[in-house]
């Protein structure tokens, strides 16, 4: 068996934090293998709650 732990260790003492943090996410089981488990944070997210002339209005009184 792999030591994910080990080799997230490895990349973290020479500076490679992009490939320890994907060691350490295998390590605690996080494993992303679909798409579909993929967060993108610049993405808008929908709610049924929020409206677009709630939006502009709430935006309105700040100018």
């Amino acid at each position: 068996m792999y030591d994910y732990l080990k080799a997230a260790d490895d990349y973290f003492q020479k500076g490679d934090y992009a490939s320890a943090a994907e060691y350490y996410e295998k390590y605690m089981g996080g494993d992303k293998t679909g798409k579909d488990k993929e967060f993108k944070p610049y993405t808008p997210q929908n709610s049924s709650k929020k409206t677009a002339a709630a939006a502009v209005n709430k935006g309105a009184g700040n100018v």
